[in-house]
């Protein structure tokens, strides 16, 4: 089974410290988007397309830390985990 080359949003946790605090996106505005083009910045695409590689291998990526986007631009840092089954928690 080969797996896509979009790491794509299947869920997005609202909150007081959730994913839409954090990122500055309602869900509406990320489930199902591919995350490359809306969190990721340019100069990090070889670490996505890393991640990608490990997904595909059926491994997860765990505490991964790197810096996103959030909605306006804005760089944060971040400690990323990524699983095949669609599950992305951020902190």
């Amino acid at each position: 089974m080969r797996l896509s080359a979009v790491i794509s949003i299947t869920g997005f946790c609202p909150g007081t410290l959730g994913a839409e605090r954090l990122f500055g996106y309602a869900a509406s505005e990320v489930i199902g988007h591919d995350i490359s083009a809306l969190m990721i910045p340019p100069e990090r695409e070889n670490e996505a397309a890393r991640n990608r590689e490990v997904l595909a291998q059926g491994n997860a990526v765990v505490d991964f830390e790197t810096t996103c986007m959030v909605k306006g631009g804005r760089r944060i840092d971040v400690s990323l985990s990524l699983s095949r089954s669609g599950h992305m928690a951020a902190s």
